[in-house]
């Protein structure tokens, strides 16, 4: 799981979870609706145990022997004399009439592994005394659980399967940006162009949030390496004058006699363009650093009649031999 991508785990985290909420609903559901028809199946029985108290009120046993001889409603309805033998109506198979009767509240029992509720009623006839029992089947726990058993086989495979592919699908098109921010970078790596973009979708999310971040840190390193070739470039142009100017003095002292004031001169010169030299590698390495945001720009007036003396004077050095007049 640790070397899966984040699609395949956000999709299990998902299907998980879905599976867990889902299995937890169709419990709760299936117990509430048991206990639904448990309280209608009491009400049902109570009813009916109540109508054949009154029918027996108002005639006698043998008047309603007939209606007993049948479940009614799904429900067994049995008489009783005082001493708990059957005197009319019918039992679940496998009662063996162990149960106390309670004129007051429901009670249960196991019939042949069936759940059952049953409900008496007192009643005092011409006859005697007598008990109307009725029973009515209920599913146990057991059943419940295996019915839930049974959905849970039959249903999951299909909802699982929907859900894991529902989760992949919308985990794919959640992190799409992510898969396009990472192509973006791989070109940018492997083509060294620091000029491309990511593309930002029109949702402001944290993964837009995130392409706009990228964005600013590869503008920030773009203009950094195109300050370093500017650098590069301007260190090469101001440093190839002076170092002209000092290969054709040597020149100059190598290729014939030459007095003592011409070496002297030609010395002060290579001097000169040496200590120009040296502060121009001083002043490039200030540039350097004010590109860096490494020091503060210090603004200084600057003689341009001077400046252009200087350059005339070097390029007619440099350029000895041409036809082209330079002045200042």
């Amino acid at each position: 799981m640790k070397n899966a991508s984040v699609k395949i785990r956000i999709t299990a985290w998902y299907t998980f979870f879905f599976v867990c909420l889902t299995a937890v609903f169709l419990t709760s559901v299936l117990f509430i609706s048991r206990q639904k028809d448990d309280e209608d199946k009491k009400d049902n029985l109570e009813i009916i145990v109540k109508k054949i108290a009154s029918e027996i009120d108002d005639d006698n046993i043998s008047s309603v022997r007939e209606n007993l001889n049948k479940t009614i409603d799904s429900n067994y309805v049995a008489i009783y004399n005082e001493d708990g033998i059957l005197i009319s109506g019918i039992e679940p198979y496998g009662y063996n009439g162990d149960v106390e009767f309670d004129n007051k509240d429901f009670s249960s029992v196991i019939i042949n592994g069936s759940f059952y509720y049953l409900y008496d009623k007192k009643e005092n006839t011409d006859d005697g005394t007598v008990w109307i029992r009725g029973f009515a089947n209920s599913l146990s726990v057991s059943d419940t659980v295996n019915n839930i058993v049974k959905i849970v086989c039959i249903t999951f495979p299909i909802m699982i399967a929907f859900i894991i592919t529902g989760g992949y699908l919308i985990a794919k098109k959640a992190l799409k940006p992510l898969e396009s921010m990472n192509e973006a970078a791989d070109e940018i790596n492997s083509g060294n162009d620091l000029s491309k973009r990511i593309t930002i979708g029109k949702y402001q999310d944290e993964i837009s949030r995130l392409g706009i971040t990228l964005n600013s840190m590869w503008e920030r390193l773009e203009k950094s390496f195109d300050s370093e070739k500017r650098f590069i470039s301007d260190a090469s142009h101001e440093l190839r004058t002076p170092a002209a100017v000092i290969l054709a003095q040597c020149e100059l002292c190598f290729e014939n006699e030459q007095d003592n004031k011409t070496y002297r001169d030609a010395i002060e010169l290579i001097q000169r363009q040496g200590n120009k030299l040296n502060k121009l590698i001083s002043e490039l390495l200030e540039i350097s650093r004010l590109d860096n945001m490494k020091q503060q720009k210090i603004l200084e007036k600057t003689n341009i009649s001077e400046l252009l003396e200087i350059i005339c004077e070097e390029q007619k050095l440099i350029h000895s031999d041409s036809s082209v007049e330079l002045n200042a």
